[in-house]
């Protein structure tokens, strides 16, 4: 691929989206591309986070 600079942009509260986000990316540099995997904040609010214990 030739000057291909993708973006992958997730949010992930439990690690299986990053997960996901890690492999296409690693996906798209195998193939040539210049890949940014950028992870955007969570917007829940901090007492919801810490009421559910999956995402901590």
């Amino acid at each position: 691929m030739t000057d291909v600079k993708p973006s992958v942009i997730y949010c992930s509260a439990t690690g299986t989206i990053h997960a996901m986000a890690r492999r296409v990316a690693g996906a798209g540099e195998k193939a040539g591309a210049e890949v940014r995997l950028r992870q955007v904040p969570e917007l829940a609010a901090p007492e919801r986070i810490a009421a559910d214990t999956s995402w901590s």
